[in-house]
């Protein structure tokens, strides 16, 4: 979309596929074209002034941490790229940050507007519990419980909460059942890949997926991105990459039969 809230998650989720790309790259030149294109997207990302996606680069950046612990020169590595997108961030981006705050005197109309959608997010979910008020209504019904004064030009400004409002909770836990069981698939595909030792770089794709969407579950947090393709797509890449890890498990298996 044209929303540079979402262009800045939409960035993000493709990060962890330039970064492990890095690291299975044995040409030099490509490891710096990738890393090249790595501090572009971040400095990308920046020049969104994206405070959502702010927050989950962080998560991303400590996930990195952990993934890569052991690996002093990745770690190394990821310092430096981060003073790097540190020194070319523009002021207006950090001062933008400062207003991540629910003091309504010190918040902008944005965290104004989305501590209000919340607050009647919550009100429509008690109203129509199980079946919403339709979908694309969020703002229409957020109007006929608004106070006086209150903001109701915006939409939820939270994908959980509006599929609680729209659709009702039945949809809510089936969206978020999507998500935690496309989770486990990661952990269980990483289990059989490493079992059936397959290579680093269908290891590393598998890493990609999941942290790309962690990513888009902390963005979403921030944004109404209910039918956003990359969803879908990494999704469907995780059942893939699953599918492949069981097919070389048969295989190994058939091998060690025969």
């Amino acid at each position: 979309g044209a929303d540079t809230n979402e262009y800045g998650t939409h960035i993000l989720m493709v990060i962890p596929f330039l970064v492990l790309f890095i690291e299975n790259e044995k040409s030099f030149f490509k490891k710096m074209l990738f890393m090249f294109f790595t501090i572009l997207c971040c400095y990308a990302m920046v020049r969104t002034y994206s405070r959502g996606t702010t927050i989950a680069a962080a998560v991303l950046f400590l996930m990195f941490a952990w993934i890569k612990r052991k690996n002093k020169k990745f770690l190394f590595i990821m310092v430096i790229l981060l003073i790097c997108i540190s020194v070319i961030t523009p002021q207006k981006f950090w001062d933008r940050l400062g207003t991540i705050t629910a003091d309504s005197s010190v918040a902008d109309g944005s965290i104004n507007a989305r501590l209000v959608a919340l607050k009647h997010g919550l009100e429509l979910i008690q109203e129509n519990f199980f079946f919403g008020v339709g979908f694309g209504a969020f703002q229409y019904a957020s109007m006929q419980i608004a106070g006086f004064g209150e903001d109701t030009r915006h939409v939820a400004h939270n994908t959980y909460l509006e599929i609680g409002v729209e659709t009702g909770l039945i949809n809510l836990i089936v969206f978020l059942m999507i998500i935690i069981i496309s989770m486990r698939t990661c952990f269980s595909t990483a289990k059989t890949l490493r079992l059936c030792d397959a290579s680093t770089e269908l290891k590393n794709i598998n890493k990609a997926l999941l942290m790309s969407l962690v990513v888009f579950c902390i963005c979403v947090v921030f944004l109404s991105m209910s039918f956003d393709r990359f969803f879908y797509i990494v999704i469907a890449l995780i059942s893939s990459v699953q599918d492949i890890a069981f097919n070389i498990q048969n295989r190994r298996e058939a091998e060690d039969i025969a």
